[in-house]
């Protein structure tokens, strides 16, 4: 991952990030679904994804093939836009919930991260 992506990172509150990003987009009247990508086995017809397929429900944005089920990805998908280019929104800074981190003290086996209780 180093030599691909280089030394630092960023580690982001995901439940604040999101909150941001959703604020932006219903302020902006956007359409939108936000979901954990669903990862499936594309080399056989499931009847689930097929059938989002023919309703052309949005969740057909949502399925991945399972090669790709370690990327644990969480999508956002903006449902009344038919654009071109890519959609550039700002949500502000975001250093009060950011943190930079050099990459090798991510996977040094030394780092901790204390997760509080809700």
């Amino acid at each position: 991952m180093i030599s691909e992506f280089g030394e630092q990172l960023i580690f982001i509150n995901p439940v604040e990030f999101l909150n941001r990003v959703t604020a932006v987009l219903e302020e902006k009247n956007y359409s939108y679904r936000a979901s954990l990508v669903k990862y499936d086995d594309y080399s056989i017809n499931s009847s689930n994804r097929l059938e989002s397929y023919r309703t052309k429900d949005t969740d057909i944005y949502f399925w991945k093939d399972k090669f790709f089920e370690n990327q644990n990805e969480y999508r956002i998908v903006i449902t009344d836009q038919e654009i071109d280019e890519p959609l550039t929104i700002s949500i502000g800074n975001i250093k009060d919930i950011a943190k930079v981190l050099k990459a090798s003290d991510l996977f040094s086996g030394k780092f901790e991260l204390a997760i509080k209780k809700s």
